[in-house]
């Protein structure tokens, strides 16, 4: 139910609203069920360094910004510069003229061991693994996790057309260029696991992936099929496709989306839905609600 749910409003919002369809599939969906030096050549900075991506002129997240004192600071640029939970280093990766947010622990003695990238859920950020970095760190293997575009601390691009495939080449892309290693293995939960079995699919990459570890794995970016599968009764059929017609013209249109997306990011709502679904209450803290709250924040997040 909560992978459906999940697909169903990222399709009916369309590939362009993931920041609103992050909020929306935490608040509804779960409710329904060693240091990395800087390079210029690759884009690569620390939390403290400056914006990397310049050459092509400010990023369409990022036109919106405030003023403190007598300096302009972006929502998004300050997002980018937030320490991920957990991480040794928190840094910032230019990918196709995008600022992508990574972090990583570096095992503290030399080890032949695989790389481990792990990749977030919907809504969600590199911090979901705020308690796997030192213990694969310790274990002899090189750990990342990364924003994956438009989600947690990664810029919020509205002209990037999301997909799984999208997604899928930023993580090899990043394995390419910073993790720099042929033996990794992937680590995925919910949306990210679905984008780590499309990596471990590929026929020309895949050589390079050396395990998966998948949870709560997502069925797919977009439920529709459910209106031509033929194990889905008529009338599932013509339930889902008024659902979807719904969901459709509320997330297309901007006040209404504006108004369910203000109510649903709220850091009391999230908490309340996260309270819900973890086994462990403990485990939601203040860092945790604020790690989903603050990439709603962005002014490019809806």
């Amino acid at each position: 139910t909560r992978a459906r749910m999940h697909g169903l409003l990222h399709s009916a919002g369309g590939t362009r609203r993931a920041g609103l369809l992050a909020c929306c599939f935490v608040l509804l969906a779960q409710q329904s069920c060693a240091f990395l030096s800087v390079n210029p050549a690759l884009g690569l900075r620390t939390h403290m360094s400056q914006h990397c991506c310049s050459s092509r002129g400010p990023p369409l997240s990022l036109r919106e910004s405030r003023r403190r004192g007598d300096a302009t600071i972006t929502m998004a640029e300050t997002m980018l510069e937030t320490p991920c939970l957990g991480a040794a280093q928190t840094s910032t990766w230019c990918w196709n003229g995008y600022d992508i947010r990574f972090s990583q622990t570096q095992p503290t003695s030399s080890s032949s061991k695989p790389a481990v990238v792990m990749i977030h859920g919907f809504g969600s950020s590199c911090d979901t693994w705020r308690n796997q970095y030192d213990a694969l760190a310790e274990a002899g293997h090189p750990v990342y996790g990364i924003d994956l575009l438009g989600l947690g601390g990664s810029e919020k691009a509205a002209d990037a057309d999301y997909s799984i495939t999208l997604w899928k080449n930023q993580i090899f892309d990043f394995i390419q260029q910073v993790v720099k290693s042929e033996d990794v293995i992937l680590f995925g939960n919910s949306i990210g696991s679905l984008v780590s079995v499309n990596c471990a699919a590929d026929a020309e990459k895949k050589d390079i992936i050396s395990g998966l570890v998948l949870m709560n794995c997502a069925a797919g970016m977009n439920s529709k099929f459910v209106l031509y599968d033929k194990r889905t009764s008529p009338v599932g059929k013509a339930i889902s496709a008024v659902v979807f017609g719904i969901l459709e013209v509320v997330l297309n249109t901007k006040p209404i989306a504006q108004y369910f997306f203000n109510n649903l990011r709220g850091a009391g709502n999230i908490e309340s839905v996260l309270q819900n679904v973890y086994v462990n209450k403990a485990a939601v803290d203040a860092d945790l609600v604020q790690s989903i709250c603050k990439p709603a924040e962005d002014p490019a997040a809806l």
